[in-house]
């Protein structure tokens, strides 16, 4: 137990006839003075005085040690307490009461538990990612196959349409789950929050159901510009105005009001404190969500905000969840709360994207190349390797498939003289894709290598120092994706 917040005796006489305080009973709106020789039955009706009542009446029945842990209210919310008591030998006292406030204590150890589930989930929602992008390769390139293959207007080809859909639709939700799992490569470019807003009005608004609208209270072009990945802000906050609007019952209305503004943030000692973390002084774009009327309890908040916990109607997998995970990968901050108006407030801040940022590549034409040799393809998926044999034999090449490791090092040193690219998975058993392309570098230092992966670019090519030579293409892709990374390996110097 912590050093105690307050110690009480009580005499023989049933009286508080010592108490030594350390601000404890401030936070119960009482002073030392109103227990001081009172009787536990005389003591100004309280929480604490119900409590002290209580534990020295077990005491007194049963005349040794008792320890409990208990929830208070106080004039700052609910706090924790561990009381201690005991039979006293001090004098004439015979009860020694300690009080302990561990309310902080309490709250971090929660906090830890909170973030150790947190993780588990980021874990468990990136390893499903990539095994629903891994099975995705084979049904998404099988059918766009296909697809190419079907006269303008054959019957299947409305199906195979279907299907490509439902597949992009299943290509988004693990995109969701990558980005919450801060596995996600993102595709910044300089934009104007207000215009970002602006232009996805409509699509907001959609997701909404008749009876909640949305309000514009402001958009100023004067926030700065902020570097954004808008598909990914976009899918966070119609998760997020989906779940607000949820909690509008269906018999009244409610307008979410949205603005955006310049912020900001002058705190000199400190960084500002955030769902997300802290985030430094600067200036950002603030996007300002906000639902009057009571209708989210502050309780509800952090539940909002945990992955996979937002089950109502209408909302996402992940839930509000999709734009904390945004606006972390945008290096922002994020804060909620109700305020005593019963008004629910949403605040994501973006900082501003720096001049380094700021300046634009120029786009490169289009170099082209002409496929050639053999392309070796070392997957332990069938359907992948299926799907790719078929890509690549449409782009030109001989086409070998090795479903392990050591098969995939024993057909590219049988058919080195030939062999003009390897597309290597990196997550197989036995010999992973990382010792794999180590002994393709010994068997050929020049060889083109595709790393393919239903993990993002980041993560998959950290495991690979020297990326000469060396190109990344995620899982599912169809042949224009396959193309590309395979004409950017062909047409770059070696």
């Amino acid at each position: 137990m912590n050093t105690p917040l307050v110690a009480i005796l009580i005499n023989g006489e049933g009286r508080i006839s010592s108490l030594i305080d350390q601000n404890f009973l401030k936070n119960y709106k009482l002073e030392a003075q109103q227990l001081l020789e009172k009787t536990t039955e005389q003591l100004p009706k309280s929480p604490i005085s119900s409590l002290i009542h209580n534990i020295t009446s077990l005491v007194r029945e049963r005349p040794e040690p008792l320890r409990l842990t208990t929830q208070l209210e106080s004039s700052t919310g609910p706090r924790t307490l561990d009381a201690l008591a005991w039979p006293s030998t001090i004098g004439d006292h015979t009860i020694h009461l300690s009080l302990c406030d561990t309310t902080q204590e309490r709250r971090a150890a929660e906090e830890a538990v909170r973030q150790e589930k947190i993780n588990s989930l980021s874990s468990l929602s990136r390893g499903v990612a990539h095994s629903i992008n891994n099975a995705l390769v084979g049904i998404i390139g099988h059918a766009a196959l296909a697809e190419q293959t079907l006269p303008p207007y054959h019957a299947a080809r409305f199906n195979i349409e279907q299907l490509l859909k439902a597949a992009d639709q299943i290509t988004e939700l693990a995109s969701q789950l990558m980005i919450y799992a801060g596995n996600h490569d993102a595709s910044l470019r300089r934009a104007n929050l207000a215009h970002v807003i602006k232009e996805n009005l409509p699509l907001l608004q959609a997701v909404l159901p008749g009876h909640v609208k949305i309000h514009i209270e402001e958009l100023s072009e004067d926030a700065p510009n902020v570097m954004l990945d808008i598909k990914i802000l976009q899918q966070g906050l119609m998760a997020t105005i989906s779940a607000v609007a949820s909690s509008v019952s269906a018999d009244s209305s409610a307008e979410i009001s949205l603005r955006v503004k310049p912020e900001v943030i002058v705190e000199d000692a400190d960084e500002v404190l955030t769902l997300i973390g802290k985030i430094p002084p600067g200036s950002y774009a603030l996007l300002h969500l906000s639902l009057p009327g009571g209708h989210v309890k502050a309780s509800d908040l952090r539940q909002w905000f945990d992955p996979f916990f937002h089950a109502r109607q209408n909302a996402s997998v992940i839930g509000p969840a999709a734009l904390l995970a945004a606006t972390r990968l945008h290096n922002g901050g994020l804060n909620a709360y109700v305020d005593y108006l019963k008004t629910l407030h949403i605040r994501v801040l973006l900082p501003e994207a720096t001049l380094q940022e700021q300046e634009q590549e120029a786009p490169q034409p289009l170099i082209e190349f002409k496929p050639e040799g053999i392309a070796l393809i070392i997957d332990d998926e069938q359907a992948v390797r299926d799907v790719a044999r078929e890509m690549l034999t449409q782009l030109g090449f001989e086409v070998l498939a090795a479903e392990t490791g050591e098969a995939g090092l024993e057909l590219a040193t049988k058919h080195i003289e030939k062999l003009s690219l390897v597309v290597l998975d990196l997550h197989m058993p036995s010999l992973g894709g990382a010792e794999t392309f180590r002994g393709l570098r010994l068997v050929q230092p020049n060889l083109r290598i595709l790393i393919s992966s239903g993990y993002s670019k980041n993560e998959a090519m950290r495991q690979f120092p020297n990326t000469e030579g060396t190109a990344f293409l995620q899982k599912p892709y169809r042949i224009p994706e396959l193309e590309a990374a395979v004409r950017e390996l062909f047409t770059r110097r070696l």
